[in-house]
């Protein structure tokens, strides 16, 4: 990714986020927030008697109290102004893909309105889970609309406590890291934290995405005298932490300091709401870092109550979530580039956008020559065409060698976009394309990381309409299309609406197998796609005669997550009695997320086996899930201990020290 002045971000909270967001984001994407820790940390201070922090003392009559299941919306516009040296915002291990405009400092400008809309859930005593959606924003980054805007309408998530603490943001999955960024800045911008108990003045710890900062409030009129609205004044006094200068960007950032001058918050809230009626934010902050300046800025946020936004919320928290992990806004992203390597293709043919390409990866920019290309080819659809075409034409690879292709149709994958996963199948399902063409096409399927259900349909009908018979590339491709399968519907794969019928298909496969190796083959399909739910069909496999096959039914639990499917490898791998079966149950054991239990019961075998390959695999099931839990190194030097064979010591001293 290049770095320059259009694609630089801020916050409300503070706009000297912006010199980070972009590259914070892409270098760290925390999925938990410390404010709840802060809290916890501030009553704990006032327990021991510290001036100035509230008490733990309960019922204090200024809390925020949604009901279960209350709608709210906030009218708000975000304003900031910053100058920034971007040069010293950049990563010294991204120096081979980095373009700054100079040393100078640069002027941005942000502009963000819209309704915040919301739903309060009740997560239990004094806490909320709460969704969220920005309707009608407006975003509008030095004069223009940056392409990640559109997302800003995506919906997200995050828990409020009694206190108006915020913590634990959710994000659709697709969200652009900017957008999410953004999304923050206006809930954060916008926390006023109460006290523990009824006091004029307190003192608070809370983050934005600067860092941590200090924070004074003040409740006019008195803690005695609060009324049906209060106005509550804050001002944010110094950061404690900074994010950019502990992510080890480089060694100026890592000395850096801000000075908030004049940042200050007015907001009046009604004792028992569910948030504040009206707030106001202004402030100006400085980065510096020995002595230079290397960020300014001054932002404004108002928020306000307005009428019902007409969002629409399910009456269930669960369901919301459902939505945020499901993947459907991925989709949407795969057709979105990016400003900066646009213009990097713009006026490229193919032959000079690969020409491109080539130049970067031998430079040694493999990253950016990577991102490059795949954002060439979402800029067209008949880009993906064009490559295959192209690929299609090199059949003694003489423009490009084999790892080379290999990659391309790789890359090609991760374009992604529906027209891209066709084209890549048109070389599969071609009979006339060469063979090692073929498999190097197939081999790039199950790279796809939103698979169209087409493609799903086609991938599936290639493995059901293959003799077991064939021999070749047509059985090469049969075994590979029913691995590209089980991949296409794994975890981490974002179109959810086809995992369910992929997790059908494996079943059917399995079942109709007619012979041992089509047995196999989709035991491995399975293992690829990890979903305990099939663990019922794997479990006669077992028995099989075939040892090959009972080997391939281990493989199929490998990446279930599940303590069931553990129980169920640990009952068959006791009754198993071939050597080469009982390796194959370890090594899916050390492929999978174990429980204490399963953990409990590695540490007895490999104190009690007596096979030396065995034992060394189970050291290796140890030594991986070392800093789970440290009782394995006690397990590890017991076998030391022992009369190992020379073998088992190699292996417990890749994992603890002699």
């Amino acid at each position: 990714m290049t770095f320059k002045k259009g694609q630089m971000i801020v916050t409300a909270a503070g706009a000297v986020a912006l010199v980070v967001g972009v590259v914070i984001w892409r270098v760290e994407r925390r999925g938990e927030e410390r404010a709840t820790e802060f809290a916890r940390q501030e009553e704990g201070q006032a327990s021991r008697g510290k001036p100035g922090a509230g008490s733990t003392v309960p019922g204090s009559r200024l809390r925020f109290a949604p009901t279960d299941r209350q709608d709210a919306a906030y009218g708000f516009t975000m304003e900031a102004e910053a100058a920034v040296k971007l040069s010293a915002f950049v990563p010294a291990a991204w120096s081979d893909r980095v373009d700054t405009p100079g040393q100078g400092m640069v002027p941005v400008r942000l502009t963000l309105t819209g309704t915040l809309a919301l739903r309060y859930y009740a997560a239990g005593l004094g806490e909320w889970e709460v969704a969220a959606r920005i309707l009608d924003p407006n975003y509008q980054l030095n004069g223009k609309a940056p392409i990640f805007s559109a997302a800003l309408g995506y919906p997200f998530a995050f828990r409020m406590d009694t206190r108006g603490q915020f913590s634990q943001f959710r994000f659709a999955r697709g969200t652009p890291p900017e957008v999410e960024q953004a999304m923050r800045s206006v809930v954060q911008g916008a926390q006023v934290v109460l006290p523990a108990e009824d006091r004029a003045r307190w003192e608070t710890r809370e983050m934005d995405e600067v860092g941590t900062y200090s924070a004074a409030y003040e409740l006019a009129g008195g803690a005695a005298q609060l009324a049906d609205e209060v106005e509550i004044r804050k001002t944010k006094e110094r950061y404690l932490e900074l994010r950019a200068a502990g992510l080890g960007l480089n060694e100026l950032v890592a000395g850096m300091q801000a000075e908030v001058h004049e940042t200050t918050t007015r907001a009046t809230m009604r004792p028992g709401g569910a948030w504040v009626l009206e707030l106001r934010e202004e402030g100006m902050v400085e980065q510096r870092a020995h002595g230079e300046t290397l960020s300014e800025s001054h932002s404004r946020l108002h928020l306000w109550r307005a009428e019902s936004a007409g969002a629409s919320f399910p009456d269930r928290f669960a369901v919301f979530d459902t939505e945020l992990h499901s993947g459907k806004y991925v989709r949407e992203q795969l057709h979105a580039t990016d400003p900066e390597l646009n213009k990097m293709g713009e006026g490229l043919d193919l032959v000079d956008a690969l020409s491109k390409y080539v130049e970067l990866t031998k430079t040694k920019k493999k990253q950016l020559a990577n991102e490059f290309l795949i954002n060439y080819l979402r800029q067209d659809p008949a880009n993906a065409e064009r490559l295959v075409a192209a690929l299609l034409a090199d059949k003694d690879y003489t423009q490009y060698d084999k790892s080379t292709q290999l990659h391309l149709w790789m890359l090609l994958a991760k374009a992604g976009y529906p027209e891209a996963q066709q084209a890549i199948w048109s070389a599969v399902a071609d009979a006339g394309n060469s063979d090692q063409t073929r498999t190097l096409a197939m081999a790039s399927v199950g790279q796809i990381e939103y698979p169209e259900a087409t493609l799903v349909d086609q991938v599936w009908g290639m493995y059901n309409g293959t003799s077991s018979a064939a021999d070749g590339v047509s059985k090469d491709l049969k075994a590979m299309s029913i691995m590209a399968l089980g991949l296409l519907g794994s975890g981490d794969r974002l179109n959810d609406d086809v995992k369910p019928v992929i997790g059908q298909r494996l079943v059917e496969a399995l079942q109709g197998a007619s012979t041992s190796w089509d047995e196999q083959m989709a035991l491995r399909g399975i293992g690829n796609y990890g979903n305990a739910d099939l663990l019922d069909a794997v479990a006669p496999f077992f028995h099989s005669d075939d040892a090959n096959v009972r080997a391939a039914a281990f493989s199929a639990l490998r990446k279930m997550d599940e303590p069931r499917a553990q129980a169920v490898l640990i009952e068959q791998y006791q009754q198993e009695s071939a050597g080469g079966v009982r390796l194959a149950g370890l090594d899916a054991l050390q492929r999978m997320p174990l429980a204490p239990p399963t953990l409990d019961w590695v540490r007895e075998q490999a104190l009690s086996t007596t096979d030396e390959r065995e034992q060394i695999a189970l050291v290796n099931v140890l030594g991986k899930t070392l800093p789970a839990d440290r009782g394995n190194e006690v397990t590890l030097r017991q076998i030391l201990a022992t009369n190992a064979p020379v073998g088992v010591r190699k292996a417990v001293f890749r994992y603890v020290k002699p």
